[in-house]
């Protein structure tokens, strides 16, 4: 037996012994190897429901009202710009392509006061796309690169983060209008959270590995933070006490002080990618990440898992067996 496959048989068991994180509702998945959506049933782990996809889907979002969830089609099967969403309705889950302008390329999506919002990567535009009445609103940031976004619906924004620009652009939701541009300390901005409560905005800073937080009400920043090896995701939990990144190049995730911004704990997770090999290319790499009432969940883009961890705990205790690949994932309840 390889060395490997010791070792995936030990964390399994040591997975095993551990208490398992209570959780309930379910989790959507999208996995890019396979090019599918998965359902899962967080009490149990189990597979519930799955949906073919037609290309490589990156993001997804569901609607407030838990009625409709959204996928972002990166690229279709041939490698190009995939130009739509998919519009899936969780009554049934009947299917809709919404058409993007030619050579779109979606990526992160958010909700906002009256629909959905999506970067366009290539074409430097973000689009609101309005599901009662299928109408698409275009807001021209003059500039490529918009990755993730996060609607301020206690403001009426959207902040943009923009890795060519290294840069956070603001939009009104209302006049659809883009406000300002806002340089970030650091290179590769990505990952985004917010914080409605304390009025911070945390950027990633993926290549220069830092983490910035804007003052919502002045946009500036009021604090950069030396983060992990390419911190790539963030997240903030229900409490509004601790902020996760994804720390990609390590294979762990780092927890910070919403309120201090000092670091609190890291959690390695040294899962065998899905190759096989062992060396510090092959870690798993965490991606994106998740909150729920109890926790974190971490999903693994080089692997097949999706990891389990308290808030309180330095280790994960338990984890999702998934298609390979996983990339983003929302829990509907």
């Amino acid at each position: 037996m390889s060395y490997v496959a010791v070792l995936r048989i030990v964390l399994l068991q040591v997975l095993v012994a551990m208490p398992s994180l209570v959780l309930s509702d379910t989790l959507a998945v999208v996995s890019r190897s396979v090019n599918q959506l998965s359902f899962y049933d967080l009490g149990s782990g189990r597979l519930v429901d799955h949906l073919p996809l037609d290309g490589e889907y990156h993001e997804l979002g569901i609607s407030p009202d838990a009625k409709h969830l959204v996928l972002s089609k990166y690229k279709d099967s041939s490698g190009n710009p995939g130009e739509a969403l998919l519009l899936v309705s969780l009554d049934g889950l009947s299917q809709k392509v919404i058409p993007l302008p030619k050579g779109a390329q979606p990526h992160g999506l958010s909700w906002g006061l009256n629909g959905l919002w999506i970067t366009d990567e290539e074409r430097g535009f973000v689009y609101e796309f309005i599901v009662e009445s299928g109408k698409l609103n275009a807001v021209d940031l003059k500039a490529k690169g918009a990755h993730m976004l996060v609607a301020d619906n206690s403001l009426g924004r959207v902040y943009v983060s923009n890795r060519s620009l290294n840069a956070v652009h603001v939009i009104d939701q209302s006049t659809h209008q883009l406000i300002s541009t806002h340089s970030a300390s650091g290179k590769g901005s990505e990952g985004v959270a917010l914080s409605v409560q304390s009025g911070e905005l945390w950027v990633a800073n993926r290549t220069s590995n830092t983490i910035d937080v804007f003052d919502t009400s002045s946009l500036d920043i009021k604090a950069t933070i030396s983060s992990c090896k390419s911190p790539l995701r963030l997240a903030i939990d229900p409490q509004d006490k601790q902020v996760l990144t994804s720390c990609v190049h390590e294979g762990a995730v780092d927890v910070y002080s919403r309120r201090t911004k000092a670091r609190v704990r890291k959690t390695q997770l040294p899962l065998v990618a899905s190759d096989g090999e062992l060396n510090d290319r092959a870690l798993s790499t965490p991606a994106s990440i998740l909150t729920h009432d109890n926790g974190w969940l971490v999903s693994h883009i080089r692997a097949s898992e999706i990891s389990l961890i308290p808030f309180s705990k330095s280790y994960r205790v338990g984890s999702i067996v998934t298609p390979a690949r996983p990339d983003d994932m929302e829990i509907i309840r």
